[in-house]
């Protein structure tokens, strides 16, 4: 996949062309990655799993591998913020992006991406794994509220939960894949983030709205399993400004 910034916004593009001959996943090469940059793309590689699980377009790989790499980031990217040496944490961590990487060409991710283009393309300097934290409590609560009457992707909702270590019979108040999201965010260090540290406001939640309905007919949008429109969309940046 290659993407672009520019006038428009950010775009995506994928084509067989880019798939590499051969690919070399070193974990040693990650010991160096800054402790908030860590925890940031981890973050990124925990959406494309649960994006691609829960997108319409899932097959039965993308099934195995999405669920072994949200519960691997759950387990292990903790670990690796904490201790950047940490090479067990590094490796977990790296087959865990690999499969949910295998998983985005497999599959597709649903409109959090889409979403998220919105932010990061108002402004390149912002990093795309914080804007999908900045909209993941907004966003996924959306979708559970969407997904009230559709049982196989409230199914889905709960078997992540389950592969994060949230069983579904605990004594938790709420949904437990947002408690699992949650806990996961308070542990890397990411609960506490802002949209303003990476240059969004309040003021032009009308211009993320108008840029992401762009992209309605998108392979993020069209995937998503339940409908998602302007209302909803509106409703989840709102919601990244009222914390």
């Amino acid at each position: 996949m290659a993407v672009l910034c520019g006038p428009e916004g950010k775009r995506g593009f994928v084509h067989p062309a880019f798939h590499p001959a051969l690919a070399v996943i070193d974990p040693e090469l990650t010991r160096s990655v800054p402790q908030r940059l860590t925890a940031i793309t981890g973050m990124d590689a925990f959406f494309h799993a649960v994006e691609c699980f829960l997108s319409k377009a899932r097959q039965p790989m993308t099934d195995m591998l999405c669920l072994e790499a949200a519960h691997l980031v759950t387990r292990f990217l903790p670990a690796a913020v904490d201790d950047g040496q940490d090479l067990n944490a590094r490796t977990a961590l790296s087959w865990a992006s690999l499969a949910a990487g295998m998983s985005l060409s497999l599959s597709s991710p649903i409109s959090q991406h889409a979403l998220e283009y919105s932010f990061s393309g108002s402004n390149p300097e912002s990093q795309h794994g914080a804007g999908l934290v900045l909209l993941c409590r907004p966003y996924f609560a959306r979708l559970i509220e969407l997904a009230h009457a559709d049982e196989d992707t409230s199914d889905r909702l709960l078997n992540l939960a389950v592969a994060m270590g949230f069983g579904v019979g605990g004594d938790e108040d709420g949904h437990p894949f947002l408690n699992a999201l949650e806990a996961l965010l308070e542990a890397v260090g990411l609960a506490d983030l802002r949209p303003e540290e990476l240059g969004f406001h309040a003021e032009d939640v009308p211009q993320y709205v108008t840029a992401a309905l762009k992209l309605t007919g998108s392979r993020q949008f069209v995937n998503t399993p339940v409908p998602m429109g302007e209302d909803d969309v509106r409703a989840i940046f709102e919601g990244v400004f009222e914390r």
